[in-house]
């Protein structure tokens, strides 16, 4: 998946970029990352930045704004934005090929996730649950790191382990591009028909 939008903020050098998008509910995961991003070191916090782009769910933008502000004030080494609207796709696509790891927190989601495809169409390291489809998909392709990512403190080591080690450690990029080329609709259309045909 290419961009050629711009981007939405202007994002520091230096830094490990985090980006998390897409629809904003506790489902999803924020919440847990934001009590995650208070645990980092303050060596860790220091390298990383973080991008939240997407519509914030209104039951959760209370609690969110309070993280925010605590986090602002706790942990002032961590750069943080949080762009709180839809986006289109050529935005989307302009922060994950500038992100260096994709979030995908998700919280007992049993399904997969059209996240998985942007980050692996942009040869970026998914950081996701080790649960479910998503988990599976990831742990069995090189997508990213699996984590139990339903405890802060875990989630937290993941995005230690992800900033000291480097994010492309955790990505296999031939496994990625057959992950993706698999999964074009030309393919999806080929499975099909070929079953089809062996009936």
């Amino acid at each position: 998946i290419t961009s050629s939008g711009s981007l939405p903020v202007v994002i520091p050098e230096g830094r490990v970029v985090l980006l998390l998008f897409g629809v904003l509910t506790a489902r999803k995961g924020i919440l847990h990352l934001m009590d995650a991003l208070q645990l980092l070191e303050p060596a860790i916090a220091s390298r990383t930045a973080l991008v939240v782009a997407g519509k914030v769910a209104p039951d959760i933008s209370a609690p969110l704004n309070a993280q925010m502000e605590r986090l602002r004030r706790d942990r002032p080494e961590l750069w943080f934005h949080v762009e709180d609207r839809w986006l289109d796709s050529s935005e989307i696509g302009a922060l994950v090929e500038r992100c260096d790891v994709v979030l995908a927190p998700y919280q007992r989601f049993v399904g997969s996730s059209g996240v998985l495809l942007w980050a692996a169409g942009a040869a970026k390291p998914l950081l996701t649950q080790d649960y479910g489809l998503l988990g599976r998909l990831v742990q069995d392709y090189g997508l990213g790191l699996a984590a139990d990512v339903t405890q802060p403190l875990q989630l937290a080591l993941a995005i230690e382990q992800m900033v000291t080690h480097g994010p492309q450690r955790y990505i296999n990029q031939n496994a990625a591009r057959s992950f993706v080329s698999d999964r074009t609709p030309e393919a999806f259309a080929a499975q099909v028909f070929g079953s089809l045909r062996a009936l």
